[in-house]
């Protein structure tokens, strides 16, 4: 829902962290035995996620996620990449940026 400026508020279902980033979330095989793209969702619930608005900026490359979801992403994230996440800047490799994770955010429409 457009609230007439710059934000859009949206309504979370599931939230999704997919090894590798790469190719169709829809796409993945249940058979895939290397676990080359295994979709690791936060078992967090749907009223848990909204508590509050959750407002997508399209000024802004920041998108504020509810407290609910803080240890299992971090418990996500490192899980797929081995490393803690942070808010903080780092450097990386060609390689270790293309071993991020996508972060996947199943809306559910009006």
């Amino acid at each position: 829902t457009n609230q007439n400026d710059d934000n859009f508020h949206v309504h979370i279902r599931k939230i999704h962290l997919q090894k590798n980033g790469e190719g169709d979330f829809n796409n993945v095989a249940d058979d895939d035995e290397d676990n080359i793209n295994e979709i690791i969702t936060l078992n967090i619930t749907e009223a848990s996620l909204n508590v509050k608005p959750i407002s997508i900026k399209s000024s802004t490359a920041y998108t504020y996620l509810p407290k609910a979801s803080a240890a299992q992403f971090m418990n996500a994230f490192y899980r797929i990449t081995g490393k803690q996440y942070t808010n903080d800047g780092v450097m990386l490799t060609q390689s270790e940026l293309q071993s991020l994770p996508t972060f996947i955010l199943q809306l559910k429409g009006d």
